[in-house]
This record gives C-alpha cells, sequence and structure tokens, in this order.
C-alpha cells in the first residue's frame, strides 16, 4: 500500500512535491454518516487523511469542480437534489477528481447508471468498514491513474500524428523537390510507431488490442498474452469476436465497430466499463475496458481496446463480501450478542441479539461507547483497559462485566474479545457477549448444593462405578464414627453388621449396577462396634453417554427413631388395655358394692365363732382382692382417681424405706441417696408410694441371692433440642426417682413387653403380672415417663420423672372429718339406677338411724321430693343415669330445697366424672365400690359441712 499511496501523490496534475495527506471529499446530507467517515479514515494505517464534507447538490458541486481532491465519496441520494445528476453535470464541466458513488439500496441498475454516469467506482453503505474504504479509495485513483495515462497517452499519440501529419503535408506538397526530407519523415515516422509500439507492448498491467473497422486485430501486446493465453501469433489476424468476446456480447463488439468507423475524431467512441471476456482455456476474465480510436484525415483507421485486469479485485471483493456476509449471518441468528468495536471504544456494530437480552435495538448502540451500558465505574475502568491491552498488544481475552438493561435491569456478562488485524494493525475488535446469569445461578446453585451435603443431617457417601468411595459428608462420620480419611478408597463393605445375608447385599448391587435406585433399610456397625439401623437410597450417576460413573447413597440414621416406634408402639397396646380397663372398671365397681357391703353387713352381726363368719369373711377378702385388681387396672389404664397435692418426693421415699426393707429381706442392702432443694412435683402421695413398692418388689425378684437397692432421686432439666441423656423425656424441668437394683437384668425380647398387664417373666402363681404395669399407669396419670435402663446380668435401672410444680394442691379428696361418728336422723334421698347398690346404700343408712328415700331415676326421685312433707337434708346420688345425670338432678332440687346437701357416688373413672363437673373443690365424692363405713363416712362429711 505505501508504494501506491507515494505514486498516488503525483497524480491528476497536482504538484509532485505535494506530501501532505490524500484528500477526501463527502457528498452526503448525513452527518452521522459524515462522523463514520471520519473515523473509520481516522483508523487507515500508513497515509493520512483530510476528509472534507459536502452536505448540500450546491455546495458538492461547488467542491468538486474546484479539483482539489484526490477522490470523491458521493450519496446516491442527496436531500436536495439526486447524486447521478450532480455526477453527470461535473462530468460535463470538466472534473478531473475520481468519484466513488456510495448506495444504500444495493440495485445493481443503481451500480451501473453510476458507473456510466462517469463514476469511477460505487460501493454499498452498509459495506462500508475502515479497509474497504481504504481499497476503494486506493482503487479509485489507481482507476482514475490508468485513464488518465490512458490519456495521456492518446493525447500525446494524436499530438504526435498531427505533428506527423503537418510534417507529412509539407512534405506531400513539396514532394516533388523534398524526397529526401519526406524519406526522412517517414523515418521518423516509423521510428515514432516503433516507439509507440513499444510503449503499447510493455505498458505493464495493462492489455492493449488494436484492430481495424472490420474487427481484424492488428495489435496484441504482452500483458494481452498474459490476461487471455493468446500469443500474438495467434492472435493478430483473427477477429476480435472470436477470440475473447462471450456471445452474449458480441453485439456489443459489432455496435463498438461501427462506432469506431464512424469516429471523426482519435479519442473514446464508446463508453468504457466493465464485463467479462473469454479467455483461451474458456474461463470469463473481469476486466474494465476502455474504447479509443486514433483518427487520420477524418476517419478511423486503428481502433484500440484498453484493457485492466480486474480478476485479483474481484477476488479480494468476493472473498471480502462473502466473509461479511458469513460473519452478519453468524452474528444475526445466533442467541449470542455479537459486536465491533473501534479502537476508542465505540461500537461499529451490534446483532439483533442484544434486543434480546438487554433491551435495545442494535442501532441505539451503534455509536456509543461500549462503557456506558456497565453498570459500576469499577466495570468501566476494567473494560477501557481491557480494550486498550487488546488493542495495543494485540491479544484476546475473556471478561465478566455486569451489563445494564434498557428497564435498568443488571446482567452478567461474560465478554470474549478477539482482535481484528490488517496489515499488523489491530482495526477493531470482535466481541461475543454472552448473558451468564443462568451459570452465575448454576454455579450458586452449585456452591448451596454442596454446603447443603456438607451441612446435611444425612450420612452421604459417593463412590465410583466399582464401589470405591470418593466422598463422604461430615454426618457420615458423626453417625459411623470414622472419618472421611479413613473412609476414601474403601468400599461400603466395612460397615457390615453381619445382620444380612449375601443375598440381600447381592440383590442391592445387581439393582443399582443395573441403573435403579435403591431403597431400603439395613443394619450397620459404627466404629465402635455398636449398631445402628438406616434408611438408604442409592442411586446410580450417568455421564452423558448413559454410562454409569458413581453412585450416590443417603442415609439417615433411624436407630432412636426405631427405639420410638418400639415405644410407640408399647404405649398403643397399653393405651387399649387402659381403655378395656377403665370401660368393665363401672360394671366391676357396681358388683362389688353389694358383695363388700353385705359381706361387711353380715360379719358385723355375726360371732367371730359363728361357723358362717369365716365365710362371710372369705366373701369380703374376695372382694377385696377383686378390688385392688381393678383400681390396678385402673391405675395401668391412667383412669384411677387421684388425690393430687404438692409433694416432696424425698418425703415419699423416706417415708416408705422402712416399709422397703421388711419387705425385701435382709439380703439386700438399701441405699437411699436423695438430692438436696428437689423440685416439687403434684402428685398423689400413696400412688407414688406404690410405684416406689412395686419396683421394689420387682427389683427384689430380680436379686435372688441379694444385691444392692438403691433408691436414688434428682432435678433434672431438658432443654428444647432434647437431651439424648433422657430419649424420650419432652423439654421441661423434672423431679426424678430411680430404683436401681443389681440383679440379672432384663434380655430385648422381654424388655418390649414389661409394661404390658400380666405379662410376667415369673413362674405361674408367682405374679400377676401388674407390679410394673400398675407402676406405668400411674406415673402417666401423673403426666411423668419412665425409662429404663438396663444390661444383662447388671442389674436394671427404671427411672421416673414427675413434672415439676410450684402449685399447691390441686385436688384433695381425703376425708377432713375422719374419726368422728357416723350416725344420724336425717332424711336422705337415695337415686341409684342399679337396684343392688340402691339397695345396700338404703340398708346400710337406715340401719345408722337414717330416714331414707329411694328413686331409681332422677323423674322418680323429683316426683319424691316434691310429695315429700318434711325435710329432706341430703341427696346421694349416682353421677351417671340415663337421660338426667346427678348433677343435673342436684340443681333442679335444689331449686325447691335451698338447704339440699348432696354427696355424688359413681363407679366410673376420673375422666369420666370429671367431665360431669362433680369433681371440683368442695364436693363430696364416693367412689364405687365403698364399705358401709366409707358411705356412711362421707354422708356424716357432707351433712355436718
Amino acid at each position: 500500500m505505501g508504494e501506491d499511496v507515494d505514486y498516488l501523490g503525483t497524480m491528476g496534475g497536482r504538484d509532485t512535491a505535494e506530501a501532505g495527506p490524500l484528500k477526501v471529499l463527502l457528498i452526503d446530507d448525513s452527518q452521522a454518516f459524515y462522523e463514520v467517515i471520519r473515523d473509520m479514515l481516522t483508523t487507515v494505517d500508513g497515509r493520512d487523511y483530510h476528509l472534507d464534507w459536502a452536505a448540500t447538490f450546491d455546495a458538492g458541486m461547488e467542491a468538486l469542480l474546484s479539483n482539489e481532491h484526490h477522490v470523491c465519496l458521493l450519496d446516491f441520494v442527496l436531500g436536495d437534489g439526486d447524486g447521478l445528476a450532480l455526477l453527470r453535470e461535473v462530468g460535463e464541466r470538466g472534473c478531473s477528481t475520481p468519484v466513488v458513488m456510495l448506495t444504500g439500496q444495493g440495485a445493481r441498475r443503481i451500480d451501473i447508471e453510476a458507473i456510466r454516469a462517469g463514476a469511477t467506482d460505487y460501493v454499498e453503505k452498509l459495506d462500508v468498514s475502515p479497509p474497504v474504504l481504504e481499497r476503494t479509495i486506493r482503487h479509485a485513483i489507481v482507476r482514475r491513474r490508468a485513464e488518465e495515462a490512458l490519456r495521456q497517452a492518446r493525447d500525446a499519440l494524436e499530438d504526435r500524428v498531427r505533428e506527423r501529419t503537418a510534417e507529412l503535408t509539407k512534405t506531400v506538397s513539396a514532394l516533388g523537390a523534398e524526397i529526401a526530407e519526406r524519406k526522412r519523415i517517414e523515418k521518423a515516422l516509423r521510428e515514432s510507431e516503433a516507439r509507440f509500439r513499444n510503449l503499447m507492448e510493455h505498458l505493464p498491467g495493462v492489455a492493449i488490442q488494436g484492430y481495424q473497422t472490420d474487427g481484424k486485430v492488428v495489435f496484441w501486446n504482452k500483458a494481452s498474452e498474459e490476461v487471455y493465453g493468446y500469443s500474438a501469433d495467434e492472435a493478430i489476424g483473427k477477429y476480435l469476436g472470436d477470440l475473447i468476446i462471450p456471445e452474449d456480447i458480441k453485439p456489443l463488439l459489432e455496435k463498438a465497430l461501427v462506432l469506431g468507423a464512424e469516429a471523426e475524431n482519435s479519442g473514446e467512441f464508446m463508453p468504457s466499463g466493465e464485463c467479462d471476456l473469454l479467455r483461451k482455456d474458456g474461463s470469463l476474465v473481469p476486466v474494465y475496458s476502455i474504447h479509443t480510436a486514433v483518427c487520420v484525415r477524418g476517419s478511423a483507421n486503428l481502433l484500440f481496446c484498453i484493457d485492466v485486469d480486474l480478476s485479483e479485485r474481484k477476488k479480494v471483493e468476493d472473498a471480502l463480501r462473502k466473509s461479511e456476509t458469513e460473519y452478519r449471518l453468524l452474528a444475526e441468528n445466533q442467541k449470542d450478542v455479537v459486536l465491533t468495536i473501534s479502537p476508542e471504544g465505540i461500537l461499529t456494530y451490534c446483532s439483533p441479539a442484544l434486543k434480546e437480552l438487554a433491551g435495545y435495538e442494535p442501532e441505539e448502540v451503534v455509536g456509543n461507547h461500549f462503557s456506558e451500558y456497565l453498570t459500576s465505574e469499577n466495570d468501566r475502568t476494567r473494560a477501557e483497559l481491557a480494550i486498550g491491552r487488546a488493542f495495543s498488544e494485540q491479544v484476546s481475552g475473556t471478561f465478566e462485566f455486569v451489563l445494564i438493561s434498557r428497564s435498568g435491569d443488571a446482567i452478567p456478562v461474560e465478554i470474549t474479545e478477539k482482535p481484528l488485524v490488517d496489515a499488523g494493525k489491530v482495526v477493531a475488535l470482535q466481541c461475543v457477549l454472552r448473558d451468564v446469569t443462568e451459570r452465575r445461578r448454576a454455579e450458586e446453585t452449585a456452591v448451596r448444593l454442596a454446603e447443603a451435603v456438607e451441612h446435611a443431617g444425612e450420612a452421604i457417601l459417593i463412590t465410583d462405578s466399582d464401589g470405591s468411595i470418593q466422598y463422604v459428608n461430615p454426618a457420615f462420620t458423626e453417625v459411623t464414627g470414622y472419618t472421611r480419611e479413613e473412609a476414601l478408597a474403601r468400599t461400603p463393605r466395612f460397615l457390615k453388621s453381619g445382620e444380612h445375608d449375601e443375598a440381600f447385599y447381592h440383590a442391592l448391587w445387581a439393582t443399582i449396577s443395573s441403573g435403579e435406585v435403591w431403597q431400603g433399610r439395613m443394619v450397620n456397625k459404627r466404629k465402635d462396634g455398636t449398631l445402628y439401623r438406616e434408611d438408604a437410597t442409592i442411586s446410580p450417576v450417568r455421564d452423558p453417554s448413559g454410562v454409569i460413573v458413581n453412585y450416590v447413597s443417603v442415609n439417615r440414621d433411624i436407630t432412636k427413631e426405631v427405639e420410638l416406634e418400639q415405644q410407640l408402639t408399647q404405649a398403643q397396646k397399653l393405651e387399649s388395655v387402659g381403655r378395656l380397663a377403665g370401660g368393665v372398671a363401672h360394671d366391676f365397681n357396681n358388683l362389688l358394692s353389694p358383695i363388700l357391703g353385705y359381706a361387711e353387713m353380715a360379719l358385723a352381726k355375726l360371732d367371730p365363732n359363728d361357723p358362717m363368719y369365716s365365710d362371710f369373711a372369705h366373701i369380703r377378702d374376695a372382694g377385696q382382692r377383686a378390688t385392688d385388681l381393678v383400681r390396678q387396672l385402673l391405675a395401668f389404664g391412667r383412669k384411677q382417681m387421684m388425690a393430687m397435692r404438692a409433694t416432696d418426693l424425698n418425703e415419699v421415699v423416706t417415708g416408705v424405706e422402712p416399709m422397703l426393707r421388711r419387705l425385701i429381706g435382709e439380703d439386700i442392702e438399701v441405699v437411699a441417696r436423695l438430692a438436696s432443694s428437689l423440685y416439687q412435683v403434684t402428685a398423689d402421695h400413696s400412688q407414688i408410694e406404690q410405684v416406689i413398692m412395686n419396683l421394689a418388689v420387682n427389683a427384689r425378684d430380680a436379686m435372688p441371692k441379694g444385691g444392692a437397692l438403691a433408691i436414688e432421686t434428682a432435678n433434672v432439666v431438658i432443654d428444647a433440642e432434647r437431651d439424648e441423656a433422657h430419649p424420650g423425656v419432652p423439654p421441661g424441668q423434672y423431679a426424678t426417682f430411680t430404683v436401681r437394683d443389681t440383679g440379672h437384668g432384663i434380655d430385648q425380647e422381654a424388655l418390649a413387653h414389661i409394661f404390658e398387664p400380666f405379662y410376667t417373666t415369673k413362674e405361674l402363681g408367682k405374679g400377676t403380672g401388674l407390679g410394673l404395669a400398675t407402676a406405668y399407669g400411674i406415673i402417666s396419670q401423673h403426666k411423668g415417663h419412665i425409662r429404663v435402663e438396663t444390661e444383662p446380668e447388671r442389674g436394671t435401672a427404671f427411672i421416673i420423672y414427675v413434672p415439676r410444680s410450684d402449685a399447691g394442691p390441686v385436688k384433695d379428696t381425703e376425708s377432713s372429718v375422719a374419726g368422728r361418728g357416723c350416725e344420724g336422723s336425717e332424711t336422705i334421698l337415695v337415686v341409684e339406677d342399679e337396684e343392688m347398690v340402691r339397695k345396700l346404700a338404703g340398708d346400710v343408712l337406715a340401719a345408722h338411724g337414717y330416714n331414707v328415700l329411694q328413686a331409681s331415676h332422677a323423674q322418680e326421685a323429683l316426683s319424691l321430693a316434691d310429695k315429700h312433707p318434711d325435710t329432706i337434708h341430703l341427696l346421694l346420688t349416682d353421677v351417671i343415669m340415663p337421660q338426667v345425670n346427678g348433677k343435673q338432678l342436684f340443681e333442679q332440687l335444689v331449686k325447691l330445697r335451698e338447704d339440699l346437701r348432696v354427696v355424688f357416688m359413681s363407679g366410673y373413672t376420673d375422666e369420666v366424672i370429671a367431665d360431669h363437673g362433680v369433681l371440683d373443690a368442695g364436693i363430696h365424692f364416693l367412689q364405687k365400690p365403698f364399705s358401709p363405713r366409707s358411705l356412711t363416712q362421707a354422708v356424716r362429711d357432707a351433712l355436718d359441712q
């Protein structure tokens, strides 16, 4: 390029000493396009350019006619005129500046019209770039140089011909006298022709053919041989149309021959232009043809065709056009945004994908600085540094920035820069801008997933396809006791417990190796040798080709859950039995009341020496044992009537300790370890004693050869996260007492059943199986918990948790006037739907001097009360009766007799009676089965209150 530019400075009639920049004139009514051309010319290496701009038709014409510019860029459409009209007018007025027509429509017709109007070249505006612009200017100037050279040659030839013609004329006029001079002139002419021929023959790069008006070739220079493949011998004498003229333009040759023959002056006889001519091998060659005639005495006797080979230029233009087309198609049809950035950081191209990404139309951003669309000053500084480095060092790079969208959203993007180099210099940056929002989210998700795996409560391990462990999370270490280092590179076989047979593991491996997910429960062994249960899910992981490359196992330790499930199952079984006990208690109590009552009444009438006395005593004892059995069942079922009050468990243990020593024998040592400042609880004192006694008897039977029995109390606080030292016990504050023995312990099979009623491991006839069941029911009714710790041959400990309470007595059903006389003369209304119980109560009260009225239901009682003329002092009524219950009956009767007192009685359980509101403070209640003494005492207490 350097040689061309140096030469360009000497052409066009300008001063050869001129060393300034190439002067370029732009005639275009768009200032924006002027600024684009100006910026492009500043990027061209090796030559300085000076750009003048005319925005109107008249200004453009004036500037062109000044002939001060090396080249002119003329827009096809001007705001106030037609570019073609301007071109024709300045041509007619002698403008010598080469003109390149700029078109935005891309129509071939327009391009041809521009060339015919005198344009040296044409360029579509959309194709304009620094390299294209620089090449176009160079080609326009070179083309004009060739035209001017030919014109100069033609003018010189004409001058020579005219000179020689004048000389010949003089010679002819003086032919006779000056033959010698004529010969000299002819010789000089031949020499001139030889020089001209030599010049034409060896003119580099320009094919010249001389032919006569009949089309026969008379001259064929070396360049013609190179361009068309015919030697001079092959061409001379042949019809030009048979050599290089294709069939489709042979009519043009015929027209040219006619026009050439009619030419009166030397010079062009038809417009110049581009066309495709034939080579000898049949291929086409693009050329720019100039047709000129050499006329002597008003007639053309020699025609010349001067062809400039455009093959290389066409190749470059086609390659450039193809490259630009491919680039544009690629850029405009991919999801990523394609940008072109100038050395100044200006966006010169943007693909349509920008609208989908950020909401901008491409034409909005082209011409703006790239950094305007970055969110932070830091990103803008980084972008400018990256662009500067790419231009200065010609290096590619990938960077991440945050782009601001039209709506103001921040979009993380990745930009890959690639320098575009021309003549060893970076002329632009080609950039691909990719939205990395999803990748960022995926990366963040992956990080969170990794953190979740690391902090998961489930043990997670990952193996390769052969089962070798590649990863374990901290939960695995916590569950198994093995560190990550101890587990890696091993197979999970080291966790085997021996609880599963080989068929189990074969089935597992067959499932996962076939690509299926295995789910199941297994027992494994910790590092310390203890066993644990876990629910496991093992899933295969495939690579993109579908090959299994890993297995992921997620294991949840369910050891405690299994224990809790077993406890829940046990509790549900006990609850079922308790409901059964509560259901039958009422009927038992109604049967036992007359049995015990009449037995005691008979015993009171008989002499101890009477043979019947012993029989009634057996009846009484059997009834009492039945009563105790019912009470045990009710205690187990948590349905026993309780006398709750503020209680110190240390006092309970101290009070029962002497009795324990007598109960369990001298070969067992009894030790009490009592905590100071023990929490107060709300409890039934006698029932807690019963629990201690039952546990002590159970411990005695576990130590047939003697041992030690310890009773310990303590305060326990369990936090909200469940203290592992107290499994199954909810958070809270508790006072505890523990009954610990050194006996043979309890095996696992028996441990699952110890609180079930009637379950016993003792010999037949040596235990009812209700001792532990009763203790369980009593503690449950206190809203407490029992936990068992046992080990074969090393003893058993029952730990009882009773909730802390600082309140006073909850309810107290103990008699407040025990020991007073029970006789009286008041009138008592007895209401009971069970006839035997009603008759027993009436007989007992009548025997103690009371006047008794009896009714089997509420309506009968109301009728009696209404008809009885005297005072009724007390109502003795069953609580649960058909239609109207005992409390409702009392509420109706007290409206008739305001001073009426009441004693409620029932064989139902605590919770049923509580639902009827008769256990409130100050209410007298008699639990069935009752003895004559407890009945008369309750009546007397109510009357004397």
